[in-house]
């Protein structure tokens, strides 16, 4: 096992995928933060040349949206820490992972790994676990930037109280919704063999294309049960979603662990089924 995975950190680390994937993600993150102190930049511009009385319009429509009122006080580091964690690092992963799997089929190397002395089972887990740690290292790289960048530029701030444990929830369950797409990812690689056909479906999945067959769903659900239960409050994409941009409850977070830990096993118990069960040509 452990020569399995050396090999197969070997070519996903040689894939070229993985570097230009990486490169953007460095430049995503950093660009983020300066996109943003740019945006407040110009609002505190087009703030600070509106003159506005108490009789105004603008003041009674946009409840004082002078400069005054200090709606353009750049935030500080650690009230961007939910959205450093909430960065779609997943349609990176989902590009890497159909070309790291689909060309062990294209090219038949993954028929040739399964005639010597690995089961099936392990090779599945060995390009899961390192398919999860390039996830991982993308996370955190992205989050990690993100929030150097937003302390360089505004600095880290006073955290409120309970910032630090909240900020480790939020990582760890940011991390697991994260691992939890990747592993459809593989999956998805695995059931359909072509590089082409899985970066499709995982894009897909990432970009929440699919996302409104759960909506329809929900509507068909709703009107026929008279509930107010929705689906789509069970994607992944949601939640990730949802973690960078509401407050950590308790209910946010039974439902994110929910989740996460639901989609990971269901995707690797489909993929080792699936894999041992079919040819490989």
């Amino acid at each position: 096992m452990k020569n399995l995975m050396s090999a197969d950190f070997y070519k996903i680390f040689r894939n070229k995928s993985l570097l230009v994937c990486t490169i953007i993600t460095i430049v995503l993150a950093i660009g983020s933060v300066f996109l943003l102190d740019f945006a407040y930049s110009f609002t505190e511009t087009i703030g600070a040349e509106i003159s506005v009385s108490e009789e105004d319009a603008i003041v009674q429509d946009s409840e004082n949206i002078s400069a005054d009122s200090g709606a353009f006080v750049r935030p500080e580091a650690n009230e961007m820490f939910p959205s450093s964690v909430g960065g779609n690092v997943s349609i990176f992963v989902a590009i890497i992972v159909a070309i790291f799997v689909g060309a062990e089929f294209n090219f038949g190397t993954i028929k040739n790994t399964a005639t010597k002395a690995y089961s099936r089972s392990k090779i599945y887990v060995s390009k899961l676990v390192v398919s999860l740690i390039v996830s991982d290292l993308l996370f955190i790289l992205y989050a990690g930037l993100f929030m150097l960048t937003a302390t360089i530029l505004w600095g880290f701030g006073t955290p409120a109280a309970g910032f630090g444990i909240m900020a480790l929830k939020l990582f760890l369950l940011q991390m697991l919704l994260n691992s939890a797409l990747t592993s459809l990812f593989v999956t998805s690689a695995f059931l359909l063999r072509q590089s082409g056909t899985a970066m499709a479906l995982n894009l897909c999945i990432a970009l929440e294309a699919t996302t409104f067959i759960f909506m329809l769903a929900d509507m068909l659900i709703q009107r026929i049960m008279n509930t107010d239960f929705a689906l789509t409050d069970y994607l992944i994409t949601t939640n990730i979603t949802a973690l960078s941009t509401q407050d950590l409850t308790n209910s946010l977070t039974v439902r994110s662990l929910l989740v996460g830990i639901g989609f990971t096993v269901a995707a690797i118990i489909v993929g080792l089924i699936n894999f041992n069960r079919r040819d490989i040509k």
